[in-house]
This record gives C-alpha cells, sequence and structure tokens, in this order.
C-alpha cells in the first residue's frame, strides 16, 4: 500500500491566502469603483412639488454603444409617484444636444428609455419630468468607457 505524501505547510497555506488576497483584490477595485461613480439621485422641484429623480443604466458607467436607462420618480421619503410625462436626452459635453425623447412607463412604476454613446468621454443625461404645469430638470454627468 502506498500512502500520499502529506504537502508542505507552506503549500497548504499558500493555496489558502491566495484565492483570500484575490478576492480581497478584487472586492477593493469594485468598491473604489462605486465610490467614484457620480451620484445618479437628484431632488428636483420644492415644497410639496419636491420629486426624487433615480437614474439608472446598465452598465453602469455605460460603455459606447446603445444602453437602457431607466427613472424612477419618487416623494423625498421614497413614496413612488406617477407623472404625465418624463423626457429623457443625452448629449456629449461641450457638443450639440440631442433631442429628447420619450419613455415609456412600466408597470413596476419605472420610466424606460434607452441612450445611443457614440464616443469615449464625459456625457450628461437629462431627465425633464412634466405634471400638470409643473416641468423639472435633472441632469446628470456621465463617463463613457470603451466597449471592450
Amino acid at each position: 500500500m502506498s500512502r500520499a505524501r502529506p504537502r508542505p505547510v507552506a503549500l497548504r497555506v499558500l493555496s489558502i491566502l491566495l484565492p483570500v488576497a484575490l478576492v480581497a483584490f478584487v472586492g477593493l477595485v469594485f468598491y473604489q469603483q462605486v465610490e467614484r461613480a457620480p451620484s445618479r439621485e437628484q431632488i428636483v422641484g420644492s415644497g410639496p412639488n419636491e420629486l426624487r429623480v433615480q437614474l439608472w443604466m446598465s452598465p453602469d458607467p455605460p460603455k459606447t454603444g446603445t444602453i437602457p436607462l431607466e427613472v424612477r420618480l419618487a416623494t423625498r421619503a421614497g413614496t413612488p409617484v406617477q407623472v404625465d410625462r418624463v423626457l429623457v436626452a443625452y448629449g456629449e459635453e461641450g457638443k450639440e444636444t440631442a433631442a429628447p425623447g420619450e419613455t415609456v412607463r412600466q408597470a413596476d412604476g419605472a420610466y424606460r428609455a434607452s441612450a445611443s454613446f457614440t464616443a469615449v468621454g464625459d456625457w450628461w443625461v437629462e431627465v425633464t419630468v412634466m405634471s400638470g404645469p409643473l416641468r423639472m430638470t435633472a441632469r446628470f454627468p456621465v463617463r463613457v468607457a470603451p466597449s471592450i
């Protein structure tokens, strides 16, 4: 009968520490990216007409190409609200603005649209909310990354 030789202690420790270090490194990089991302939430309006506008995109940060956008509206306290219309416009910093496009309201209360980012660099996404005579706008800075 042959017995397998036990692995040296240093090799066993290394086989445990290496995966733990790799997971810690990936977690740190992810945390730093989240901390650097610009806020995708703004309060617009005033008094009883205040709205919390949240912009979601996938992926975030966006890459060149067409990506889906999602807008969620709520009171300052977080209660979802419905409005008459939500328009989304986007453009590259320092260049001509794109025409605003209508969003489509979903059953879950979100308003969805898409944006076509044609170049890497600094862009913006502008959300205009219309409810009765009120018109409120929130502009979000966006850094578009290469599509790799």
